[in-house]
């Protein structure tokens, strides 16, 4: 007879803890929040690919919240950046940045990328821009923009990263291309806006 009170007390308290747990969020229990295609930053393409993506590769937060950052028009100058952050229950996840910058090598350019978004050695390449490379933390690209002879300065290229706060572990081959086509869908947007005139050598979608 004890035993049965024990074995009830016992699954009493299981079933306590489960359902503590299930109205606090614990593992396994979280409620994870979904992003939309309304709520996606108009940087990253088309809304439903781009929210696709978005909800595969971030980690779990009950509430996603996307803002366009500030952006500097195309100017005669050569002038363009834009930008776009994804935050988490209040924590930034993700970023999107798009700058204009003067002539550099592809080389040059892949230095100060890796010194910044790519801290280890897991970097590898893919094909778009006239350069792209990715990591579990970042994707980015190399993309041509403006013709020598039409600003000050030579040709200009666009820098366009998608870095994640923390890395993807264990991240599936399909996570992977997500980050790809993020990086693929914000440098065709930021070559759109940049009125850039040489060939971006992208894809021209997610896919």
């Amino acid at each position: 007879m004890n035993k049965k009170y024990i074995a009830g007390g016992v699954v009493g308290a299981l079933l306590l803890t489960v359902g503590i747990g299930y109205a606090a969020g614990w593992p396994p229990f979280e409620r994870r929040g979904i992003i939309s295609a309304d709520n996606v930053c108009k940087h990253l393409g088309p809304g439903n690919e781009a929210a696709a993506a978005l909800n595969s590769i971030l980690p779990a937060s009950e509430k996603y919240s996307l803002m366009d950052g500030p952006t500097n028009p195309r100017t005669d100058y050569g002038s363009y950046a834009s930008s776009c952050f994804v935050e988490g229950d209040g924590d930034l996840l993700l970023s999107v940045r798009a700058e204009l910058m003067m002539h550099e090598s592809q080389k040059s350019w892949f230095q100060s990328v890796r010194d910044h978004d790519f801290p280890d050695d897991s970097t590898t390449p893919f094909a778009a821009g006239d350069g792209g490379f990715q990591s579990p933390l970042a994707a980015a690209i190399f993309v041509p923009c403006v013709a020598d002879g039409k600003i000050p300065g030579g040709q200009h290229n666009l820098s366009v990263k998608v870095r994640l706060t923390t890395a993807m572990k264990g991240s599936s081959a399909e996570d992977e291309a997500n980050l790809r086509r993020l990086a693929i869908a914000a440098s065709n947007y930021a070559h759109k806006q940049a009125r850039c005139d040489l060939p971006a050598k992208l894809d021209g979608s997610l896919e």
